[in-house]
């Protein structure tokens, strides 16, 4: 269905645009996007971008100067072939895409699943104003952006992609102004962000002043509901002591303090409850109020990372009381994407255990992810 209206389009569209303003621009321009508009419709669920460049009469209204039409689908190829057709030039300001060292007003293109650009090359232009107007069509899909990029200005305008957008710009004396690779638009596709499941990054306990404090560290706990301290005498059966009402920050710190607690061995854990109901456990802690607040820390389980911020070179994880067996270490970046995976064996109990990366990582904070032998999971935030 496509081929059949290929060459109609090409050969009208590169002869209105062309012939816009050689003989009456006001007539000839207005003829030429009626039907240009007529020639899309058979087209008009695909994805394209449409370019009009247009000038100002003394009044201001505008008259069309030349354009640019661009179409996407999977059955195209970027390679310059007998879907685009070549510009033809005429005597006044031409505006057109170049591949290479081809001049096209149309082209066809391959969908754009990461990123595309349309160079737009210009040529005779006059000291004065003109105005895009940029029509996009069906090509807004999730985390892609457009932007017209303006080498002179030195600016980035966004361009809507199922819309029409207007951006005026000036020639002046200013021979960089009218640079023939001047503008260019720039299409770039950015991953979904991907929500970070909540966790409990840490949990600990100890003694203090014959009473004990509790402290835990969160991650996306922007659906958390409540948080409930619970305590047992044997680490089986647990019982409530009290609730703390979360920030609902990305990442937090939390402390209560049990003013009454056993006088022997206690242990320790902390309950959260998501909007939805669901439930999550962080590590239970145990805490001897026979022994010192340094003793009953050692005698805690957990990992923490040191240092932090780290490097790739220098990062090392404390095992404090952890299973021996294979651990899985996943380097995820803020829009959830693993941008390194380390594994290691472990033969149980405390130690530190060095992380190798694998690979150069960009600065910025990370979660890196531990799974343990068990299948639990922590997270612990990372600067690198």
């Amino acid at each position: 269905m496509k081929k059949l209206y290929t060459l109609p389009l090409i050969l009208l569209l590169s002869y209105f645009y062309s012939n816009a303003h050689s003989v009456d621009e006001t007539l000839n321009g207005r003829n030429a996007l009626s039907k240009i508009n007529a020639l899309q419709s058979p087209f008009a669920t695909s994805e394209s971008m449409r370019m009009n460049l247009y000038g100002f009469y003394a009044d201001s209204s505008t008259f069309v100067v030349d354009g640019t039409f661009t179409q996407y689908a999977a059955d195209y190829s970027n390679a310059i072939d007998g879907n685009d057709a070549r510009k033809m030039i005429n005597p006044g300001e031409n505006i057109s895409m170049i591949r290479g060292t081809t001049d096209l007003i149309i082209e066809r293109r391959q969908t754009i699943t990461d990123a595309d650009t349309i160079f737009f090359r210009m040529w005779n232009m006059r000291k004065k104003t003109y105005r895009f107007q940029f029509i996009g069509r069906y090509m807004d899909h999730p985390g892609m952006s457009g932007v017209l990029e303006d080498r002179y200005l030195q600016t980035s305008s966004p361009v809507n992609l199922n819309d029409t957008t207007y951006i005026n710009f000036t020639i002046n004396n200013d021979t960089a102004s009218y640079a023939q690779n001047r503008f260019r638009l720039v299409f770039k596709t950015m991953p979904l962000l991907v929500a970070i499941p909540f966790t409990f990054t840490s949990v600990k306990a100890y003694p203090q002043n014959e009473q004990i404090n509790i402290k835990w560290k969160t991650l996306s706990e922007n659906q958390i509901k409540n948080f409930i301290i619970e305590r047992s005498s044997d680490g089986v059966a647990f019982s409530e002591l009290s609730s703390v009402s979360p920030a609902n920050l990305s990442s937090n710190s939390y402390e209560w303090t049990d003013h009454f607690p056993t006088k022997e061995t206690s242990y320790y854990r902390i309950r959260s409850t998501d909007a939805e109901g669901k439930i999550e456990y962080s590590n239970r802690v145990k805490v001897d109020m026979t022994v010192s607040a340094a003793q009953n820390m050692e005698g805690n389980t957990g990992i923490t990372l040191y240092p932090n911020p780290a490097t790739v070179d220098n990062l090392n994880l404390k095992m404090i009381n952890q299973l021996p067996g294979n651990y899985e270490v996943r380097f995820i970046n803020s829009y959830g994407q693993c941008v390194a995976l380390s594994t290691f064996n472990y033969n149980g109990g405390n130690s530190l255990q060095k992380i190798k990366a694998g690979r150069t990582i960009p600065a910025g904070i990370y979660h890196l992810e531990i799974t343990k032998p068990s299948g639990e999971r922590q997270v612990i935030n990372v600067l690198f």
